[in-house]
């Protein structure tokens, strides 16, 4: 290439590291036209320049720099860039053809392998085999010529292999469940010979083999018998290639014995058709941890008796996580959620292969803050992001960079010297900000920091009223943990509770507590224990989900927006989204940074989220329910929001049998709050906490008679004072109108 073209294709390059630098979300229509444009003037150079048959490596160089604009102009999907990459990929690869250059083809293989990943899907198993091979080139080059490119090629080999892997798993029990799914349609409810004749075709067992009364409706043994045998044939091939492991063949021919049960027992009358196809159901969950995890038991036998417990006792969390993704991947997520579940796996197979030589417990502990708990925590998100919700906190929100081997702690200080000293084992440090200036905002911000926080609620067994007159510095520091813990629900953020022996907790707390007995090695033992289980195991059950609802409510507050259309066509709002998390976050993302005026910000709480509904204005108030007084301030609070239009709702109000699901949801969907913070009540402190991170109106009252004990975090929270009903229902005349009409603006 002369000078004059490598001039132009330097300045093109100029032009293309800063349109990244401006639109670092690779999103938006100015940025499509200014990557548009680098890819033509990158391709007329490269035209050019072969015109005039010039250096083959520069060519080669300026084909690639186009093909790593095309990649960014598709912003990692759009499968007609992608391909448009692989030819302008193809041109530098046939440049390049030949010569000793071996970085230059380390840079192109690296990038083409990348590229190969992306156009997969995850499920391609023929690209990512390819995409390994250019891959594991790349990193050959890269260690012998540009060490510094080293890691970063071993890293996404790392995703490759584990998404092959996948790719393989996903082909594996797709075909398992068709076949078992066929086997389900033998115990449906009866059908005529015609539709009998469809199933066996799909079988492959002729008709003339059914030989039951058309009244009947039921299949004989020979066709399911026929489909069960092809089963083990395929098996005893898997054996014999190797594709299979012996214990898992053994675990699945023990399945297959089942399946023959079954049928045996649905012939003869002894389960209904409802009863089989439940039990079907159930043996192909089964296949899960067959599938992903078949044979650790052997590697944590030889770790247990090599004196490595640790090592025997993490491999069990990433078992069962990888149990856990391998289910959700039976599901066949969409491409986002899938590709990040197999970046999450791929980090759990390659520590375990980390382990696999045995390492001591200090190497074992070294791995989980490196790889384990990054890898716990993206599965943590992606799980909580089925929650997500768009909120306004009350306090500053920034782009927080995790730590997420640093614990959050609210509580004393004697508790946080053992947890300092248990934490430091675990390569963990402890953060219990205290500050004397924005208080509230720093305890925010480092919450938000951290993954994993531990609050200290001993002593909330006690009567709080009686606290709060008596020691008042103690309840107040009760009080800010409950609030902290309110905000820790909120955010989606796992959980340690501490209570002491046989105390009870506030009933609005879900989690199981670590119960201190006052043994210094059994109490340090437990907290290991429970901090392990907040990093790799799932603290509440369940799959239900709140992405539909929040594509909706993006739906309408995007419905008159100038760029509606360009969203649309971006897919940012497609209805698909609501069963992507992984695809809708992202989405999520990119329509925030084009709304920076509306403020929200994206949460992952620990329940799915609502909204307030726009033709209904409700008030949820949080109280305390026992008391004398209580009753009476309910009715006064009731009267004034029926005169006001609002919906009164009360937490013990609710239909929903878990009381913290009922008033997360009455929170959620609250245009005001209205918080009675009379006798320091700690179930008032979380719920006041949860709305301040979903940013609802909140007006505060107290009784005129009591001790204020409200934390550091809300001390400058106006809190208006009551001597009896008749002064509160003055007070809640003015004050819940104008919150309301607050409220009715927000979220």
């Amino acid at each position: 290439m002369n000078g004059h073209l490598i001039r132009e294709r330097d300045a093109a390059f100029e032009r293309y590291d800063r349109a990244l630098e401006r639109w670092p979300a690779r999103a938006g229509d100015d940025f499509v036209r200014e990557l548009t444009a680098v890819v033509n003037e990158m391709e007329r150079i490269a035209t050019e320049a072969d015109a005039a048959d010039g250096d083959r490596l520069e060519r080669g160089r300026t084909w690639r720099y186009a093909g790593d604009a095309c990649v960014d102009r598709a912003a990692d999907r759009d499968p007609t860039w992608l391909a448009h990459a692989r030819r302008d990929y193809q041109q530098a690869e046939e440049r390049l053809e030949g010569l000793k250059e071996p970085l230059q083809r380390g840079k192109l293989d690296f990038n083409i392998g990348s590229l190969l990943r992306l156009l997969s899907g995850g499920r391609d198993r023929r690209l990512l085999d390819d995409a390994e091979r250019r891959m594991s080139l790349a990193m050959a080059a890269f260690q012998k010529d540009a060490p510094d490119l080293a890691q970063r090629a071993s890293d996404a080999l790392g995703v490759i292999k584990a998404q092959a892997a996948l790719a393989a798993l996903s082909d594996e029990a797709t075909e398992g469940k068709e076949r078992l799914e066929r086997i389900e349609q033998a115990f449906a409810t009866p059908v005529g010979r015609e539709k009998r004749k469809e199933i066996l075709a799909g079988l492959q067992v002729g008709p003339d083999t059914m030989a039951v009364p058309e009244a009947v409706g039921k299949f004989t043994a020979t066709g399911l018998e026929a489909e069960i045998a092809s089963m083990r044939q395929m098996l005893q091939q898997g054996l014999k290639s190797g594709e299979v492991r012996a214990e898992r063949a053994s675990a699945l021919n023990r399945l297959l014995d089942k399946l023959e049960s079954l049928q045996g027992d649905y012939s003869s009358g002894k389960i209904s058709a409802e009863q089989a196809n439940a039990r079907v159901k159930q043996l192909f969950g089964d296949l899960a941890p067959l599938l992903a995890d078949p044979g650790p038991q052997e590697r944590r036998s030889a770790a247990m008796a090599a004196g490595l417990s640790r090592a025997a006792t993490v491999d069990t969390y990433v078992g069962q996580m990888k149990v856990a993704i391998t289910r959700e991947m039976l599901d066949v997520p969409p491409a986002a959620t899938r590709e990040a579940l197999g970046g999450v796996l791929g980090d759990l197979v390659r520590f375990q292969n980390e382990m696999q030589a045995g390492v001591d417990d200090a190497a074992v502990a070294e791995q989980e803050a490196n790889l384990l708990r990054p890898a716990a925590r993206g599965y943590h998100q992606l799980s909580m992001t089925r929650h997500l919700l768009l909120a306004r906190p009350l306090w500053e929100c920034v782009d927080y960079v995790p730590a997420v081997n640093s614990l959050f702690f609210a509580g004393q200080d004697d508790l946080k010297k053992v947890l300092e000293a248990v934490a430091a084992r675990k390569q963990l440090t402890v953060e219990n900000t205290e500050r004397i200036q924005n208080h509230g905002q720093v305890r925010w911000d480092t919450l938000n920091r951290c993954h994993v926080g531990v609050f200290d609620l001993r002593g909330a067994d006690g009567d709080m009223a009686q606290l709060a007159a008596q020691k008042p510095k103690q309840a107040r520091a009760l009080a800010a943990v409950a609030y902290e813990l309110g905000m820790a629900f909120a955010t989606g953020r796992p959980v340690v509770v501490v209570a002491g022996i046989e105390e009870q907790l506030p009933f609005d707390v879900d989690i199981a507590p670590v119960a201190l007995s006052g043994d210094a090695g059994d109490d340090a033992a437990a907290l290991a224990q429970a901090i392990d289980e907040a990093f790799y195991l799932p603290q509440r059950s369940g799959r239900s989900s709140s992405l539909g609802t929040s594509l909706q409510f993006l739906d309408r507050l995007t419905a008159n927006h100038k760029r509606r259309t360009a969203f649309d066509g971006m897919g940012w709002l497609a209805p698909e989204l609501a069963s992507d998390p992984a695809g809708f976050v992202a989405a999520c993302e990119q329509l925030l940074r084009a709304m920076p005026q509306q403020g929200l910000r994206i949460l992952r709480p620990s329940w799915p989220g609502a909204y307030p509904e726009a033709g209904r204005k409700q008030c949820f108030h949080v109280m305390p329910f026992g008391p004398a007084w209580a009753n009476e301030v309910r009715d006064t609070a009731r009267a004034v929001c029926d005169s006001l239009g609002l919906v009164y709702r009360r937490g013990d109000e609710a239909d929903e049998g878990r009381i913290i699901h009922a008033i997360w949801d009455d929170i959620c969907r609250a245009h005001v709050v209205l918080v009675d913070l009379t006798g320091a009540n700690l179930n008032v402190m979380i719920e006041l906490g949860i709305a301040h991170a979903l940013g609802r109106p909140v007006q505060a009252v107290q009784r005129s008679d009591t001790v204020g004990v409200r934390p550091k975090n809300v001390e400058k929270l106006r809190v208006l004072r009551y001597a009896d009903s008749g002064e509160l229902k003055s007070l809640l005349q003015q004050r819940l109108a104008v919150a309301s009409a607050l409220g009715g603006a927000s979220v």
